[in-house]
């Protein structure tokens, strides 16, 4: 398996993902949230998302998977600025929270482009250290988003090989190793 390499052929990946899991997995992301959700999220911030975590939410408002849970802008339920507001207390104010590992875990995105231009998508394990990332997770948000719902593919006996395997990862996300921090094989 080889994943496409341009940003469109992404989209076009997570969307038939999407509509797949929506078919076989009742409820698990009904709708996405509105444009005015999308923008009140942001004035609650006090700052614009990622373009890509934008059309995300406009897909898909909530997430709860075997890859993770991926944070809502508009549900009662793991919202995006209340994970900041809780999370904010031990992580500087440019990380965001996108998503929970479900175990107390948090998957962010680092806002002041320390990383390069893009949205390399980081993991905080919380039992070990708060104030900085353990490892990363994906070189860009859409891959993350691949990665977390084709882990919905895998069967109840097989464990989803990311982020741990390396060659899985890497031959879908070759620009993962480009990311100057610890990879999760490394951990």
């Amino acid at each position: 398996m080889v994943w496409a390499t341009t940003a469109n052929d992404d989209w076009r990946e997570i969307e038939s993902l999407l509509v797949r899991l929506r078919a076989s997995v009742a409820d698990i992301c009904p709708h996405g949230a509105s444009t005015e959700a999308i923008e009140s999220l942001e004035k609650r911030l006090g700052r614009p998302l990622p373009s890509d975590l934008t059309r995300w939410l406009g897909l898909c408002d909530f997430l709860s998977s075997a890859g993770g849970e991926l944070l809502s802008a508009d549900l009662d339920v793991m919202r995006i600025d209340e994970s900041y507001r809780i999370v904010s207390v031990h992580h500087p104010r440019d990380w965001l929270p996108i998503g929970s590992d479900g175990c107390g875990g948090y998957y962010f995105v680092s806002l002041d482009h320390r990383f390069g231009n893009g949205y390399p998508v980081f993991f905080f394990d919380v039992a070990e250290r708060l104030e900085a990332p353990s490892f990363v997770v994906s070189s860009s948000i859409p891959k993350f988003l691949r990665f977390v719902l084709a882990a919905e593919t895998f069967t109840e006996r097989e464990d989803p090989p990311w982020p741990f395997d390396r060659a899985y990862v890497v031959e879908l996300d070759p620009d993962i190793e480009h990311v100057p921090l610890t990879m999760p094989w490394e951990h």
